[in-house]
């Protein structure tokens, strides 16, 4: 047990306090690892490292944020932030987490292959992360207003309330509108009185159909109808699918099990296409990242690029 800090008052605090609760931070992180190795190995699965950096670097910069927010309002006493002298190991170097073409196929069968029970939200999801370099947060909280019909692109905002536009294929943005349909209560008005199979974007388009643009896309099976819930509402996306649906493949694919993939792998391989194909400007707008230099202003990538790369990446030309 740690007893941290106590009552003490920020100004009061040495940075050997600091580094005693880092110490502890990390070495608790060490022993989680630890027994998840443990039962991992148990299985004949493969372990983790565990050196508990990550949590010496959060525990860092949580106590940095606070130094900052007491300078910036005077705090009487705090003049400097002391979290900023606590020492952390260098990281190592970056590893190559995009997958080749063979691994992509693997697992995009395994998606089907692999014992879900709902495959079709399932293929929807590893189709939408790969093709628009989204990270998880842009299908949660994505709604039916940010697929923009007209100009073939949806509206991601997944990081820092930051809201970018992506180019997606007809055919994806057609399976997008198809699954909120077919899920969710989305569809507010239809004076053609056409069946939910029978939308497409151009009846949208047309505003022959009017959809509820603050609905989500995404959503789970709906339940059926029981006797104490004779109509059972839909139920959106939360990122526990995504946690269930990579432990699946991890177990249907040895070699995802054994470099711990995740979610995040599928931005990092359509970005590496991409990049090898367009170059890093190109990649860096397809990412969404954020400029951070001069170089950058001056060579920044035009929509125009990113479109094109896009259509590359989905076999478009």
């Amino acid at each position: 047990h740690c007893a941290g800090l106590g009552d003490k008052a920020l100004r009061d605090i040495k940075k050997t306090d600091l580094a005693t609760m880092a110490n502890w931070a990390q070495l608790r992180a060490q022993k989680r690892t630890a027994r998840r190795n443990r039962n991992r190995s148990g299985l004949g699965r493969s372990t983790f490292p565990y050196d508990g950096r990550s949590a010496l670097e959060l525990f860092r910069a949580a106590t940095s944020c606070i130094y900052t927010l007491a300078i910036d309002d005077a705090v009487p006493g705090v003049t400097r932030n002391l979290a900023l002298t606590l020492a952390v190991k260098a990281r190592p170097s970056a590893v190559a987490r995009a997958y080749c073409d063979t691994q992509v196929e693997e697992l995009w069968q395994a998606v089907f292959s692999s014992g879900g029970d709902d495959t079709q939200l399932d293929m929807l999801l590893v189709w939408f992360l790969f093709e628009t370099g989204s990270r998880r947060g842009g299908p949660i909280g994505m709604r039916v207003g940010d697929l923009l019909f007209n100009s073939m692109k949806v509206r991601l905002s997944e990081k820092n309330g930051k809201v970018d536009e992506q180019p997606v294929s007809p055919a994806l943005m057609g399976a997008l509108l198809t699954h909120a349909l077919s899920r969710g209560e989305v569809l507010l008005s239809n004076p053609l009185s056409l069946g939910l199979d029978e939308i497409n974007m151009g009846h949208v388009i047309a505003r022959q159909v009017t959809l509820r643009t603050d609905e989500p896309v995404f959503y789970y099976k709906k339940p059926l109808a029981t006797a104490k819930n004779p109509n059972p509402q839909p139920h959106p996306l939360t990122v526990r699918k995504f946690d269930s649906l990579w432990r699946r493949l991890k177990k249907d694919l040895p070699w995802l099990d054994e470099i711990h993939g995740r979610p995040h792998d599928l931005r990092k391989t359509s970005a590496t296409y991409i990049e090898r194909a367009f170059g890093h400007s190109v990649a860096k707008a397809f990412l969404r990242h954020s400029v951070n230099g001069v170089t950058d202003l001056y060579t920044a990538s035009s929509r125009e690029e990113v479109e094109r790369a896009h259509r590359h990446l989905i076999g478009g030309g």
